[in-house]
This record gives structure tokens, C-alpha cells and sequence, in this order.
């Protein structure tokens, strides 16, 4: 199965490294300043893509929906989006933004930034993602709760206009049980649709589950992760539920670099280590009585111990029915120069 790697901004997404998406969604809490020190521990945590939602709250819900104030409180307004833009290319680090809206396509797009995600608010409204694909820019498709006859109502739109599509499974409970991540549907959706999938990480921001879950995602075939993240979880900001502190997340990356590496497969050649570890542990053949010079060793005079010199056990052919050069003790490891 040969997926394609997708440029985006100044980085790649493939299968040779995880990329690692830092969510900001609405942990800024309608506040500027807060949305630009979320970017900066994105950057300084060594994330490769930040990501924030841009949506109006009257365009998006009803006024009595549940959370209708909240999202009302979280709108940034247009003449600070050029800014947001601004600030993450000058950091270096690729800007994501969760649209909800055409206008905001063309407004976003004009202004520059790296991708568009489609929430799974609206993975059937595919007026909506023909927009998102007509601007040629790596779209994440976000399937949580989503059947798999709108999954593929979905990538056959995007796929009228092109073929960078990631496949974002995952879904927010605040937060979301680990028995109920569904990591077993990765790779099932790698095979069918042959298609980059990520991992919507949602699990309870600060606990073991929040470190383990996405690396064992990654093990399972996601080749991107989105974590939440936010200044402070006792702020309560919104999706606290399921985000990391700032020191959590960059900790977060740093184990998942380093796990990274010890899943890779580089072919079946042994590392020195691995070498020099097999010279360690693997049985050795050794005199298991008293050989006297001169004598035909046969299979009942040895015995196969760890030993520091000495042949292996797929050596034995060499051995029996050679004579003993020089008399042997018990345990002593033997070497081609023992026998004739």
C-alpha cells in the first residue's frame, strides 16, 4: 500500500514521521493574546502543525442550542485573522484552521494559510468541501461519528480536485473514554481507502491515557495526531477536559519521537547493539566432562551454556567427530583451536 505524501507548509505528511498537530480549538477563550501564546507553545513544543477553529456562532448554531454563548464568546473577528496568519509563518509553523464556513474558505485561503479541516459538523454538507477542495490545499477530513457511506460521499467530492486528503478519526465525550477511541479502525481505514489517517486524541488531558493512547494509535498506523492543548487545564478553558499543559504536551512529543524510532522497521539486518547482545545471551557449545587430547568428540562430551568465546550451537557440525587437540576440563568453551 503506497500512500502519497502530502507538502504541507514547510513540512511533509507521510509515514516516516508522525505529524504531530497541536488543537488550540477554544482553549483561547475568545482572547488574542492567549490565541498567540497557544501558537508559541505549539512552536516551542516542537509540534508540526497548529490548528484553531474559525466559525460564527449565528451562522454555525441556534440560539438556543446548548452552547450557543460559549461559541458566541469564542469568535475572533476577521481583522485578526491576517494577524494569527502572520504570526505562525513568522514562527515557521504551519497553520491549520477548522472552517465552517465558504466565506471563511476564501477569506483564509487569500490570507495564506496551510490546510482547512472539515469538522464532522459538516462531513455531508458537500458544498462546503468542494469549496475547502477547489483551494488545492491539504484538507483534513474529520469522520468521527460519521458513517461510512458520508466518509465516502466525502473523499469522492475531494477527489474531484485532488488527492490530498488525511482521514482525522476521533471524537470529543469531554473527554473521551479510552475503551471507546476505536483505535482498530485505523488501519481498517487505511485499507479501504488508502488514504493518510490521523487520530483525534480526546482521552483525559493529564492522565497516563492521555500519553499512551496516541502512541499506540501511532503503532496501529496513524500518521498524524491532534492533541489538545491549553495555558492551564485549572483555567477550565474550553475542551480543558481533554488537553495538555504546556509542559505535558512538549513531554508528550518528546516521548512520542522517541517511541517513534522503536517501532520503525529498517529490515531485519541486527543494529551493533542487538549484535553484541546476541554474542551475550546465545548458548555457546562447551566440554560437558573431561575431554583427553586425542579423543573423538562425540555429541554426548559437550553441553551448550553462555560463554564469552567459544562456537554457536549451529556450529555443532563442526565439532563432533573432531579430535581434542590438548585435554579439556569441564566447561570449556570450544574453539576451533581446541580440535583437529
Amino acid at each position: 500500500m503506497n500512500i502519497e505524501d502530502i507538502p504541507l507548509g514547510n513540512k511533509n505528511i507521510n509515514s516516516k514521521r508522525t505529524f504531530v498537530i497541536a488543537e488550540i480549538s477554544g482553549s483561547h477563550n475568545g482572547n488574542k493574546n492567549k490565541m498567540k501564546k497557544l501558537i508559541d507553545i505549539a512552536y516551542n513544543s516542537g509540534a508540526d502543525a497548529v490548528k484553531i477553529q474559525k466559525f460564527k456562532a449565528d451562522d454555525l448554531v441556534v440560539k438556543d442550542y446548548e452552547y450557543y454563548e460559549d461559541l458566541k464568546r469564542l469568535e475572533i473577528d476577521n481583522s485578526f485573522w491576517s494577524e494569527v496568519v502572520s504570526y505562525a509563518k513568522n514562527k515557521s509553523i504551519p497553520l491549520l484552521v477548522d472552517i465552517f464556513d465558504s466565506s471563511d474558505v476564501y477569506l483564509l485561503s487569500d490570507m495564506g494559510v496551510d490546510g482547512f479541516k472539515i469538522h464532522t459538523t459538516d462531513i455531508n454538507n458537500l458544498d462546503l468541501i468542494k469549496d475547502v477542495a477547489d483551494k488545492n490545499k491539504p484538507l483534513f477530513l474529520s469522520i468521527g461519528a460519521a458513517n461510512l457511506n458520508d466518509i465516502e460521499n466525502a473523499i469522492s467530492t475531494v477527489l474531484e480536485h485532488h488527492k490530498n486528503i488525511i482521514l482525522m478519526y476521533g471524537f470529543q465525550s469531554y473527554p473521551t473514554p479510552v475503551e471507546e477511541s476505536k483505535l482498530g479502525y485505523i488501519p481498517i481505514l487505511k485499507e479501504i481507502f488508502n488514504l493518510n489517517v490521523g487520530f483525534l486524541d480526546h482521552t483525559p488531558g493529564g492522565s497516563i491515557e492521555s500519553m499512551s493512547v496516541p502512541l499506540v494509535s501511532m503503532a496501529m498506523g496513524a500518521t498524524v495526531i491532534e492533541k489538545h492543548i491549553t495555558i492551564d487545564r485549572k483555567l477550565k478553558d474550553p475542551d480543558y477536559q481533554s488537553a495538555l499543559n504546556p509542559d505535558e504536551f512538549a513531554q508528550f512529543i518528546k516521548l512520542l519521537r522517541k517511541v517513534e524510532d522503536g517501532i520503525k522497521f529498517d529490515g531485519f539486518e541486527l543494529s551493533m547493539k542487538e549484535e553484541k547482545y546476541a554474542e551475550l545471551v546465545k548458548r555457546r557449545i562447551v566440554s560437558d566432562r573431561v575431554i583427553p587430547a586425542g579423543k573423538i568428540i562425540e555429541k554426548n562430551d559437550l553441553n551448550f551454556k553462555r560463554a564469552h568465546t567459544g562456537l554457536f550451537i549451529n556450529d555443532l557440525i563442526k565439532v563432533i567427530g573432531r579430535r581434542a587437540k590438548i585435554d579439556l576440563e569441564k566447561d570449556v568453551p570450544i574453539t576451533e583451536e581446541v580440535f583437529q
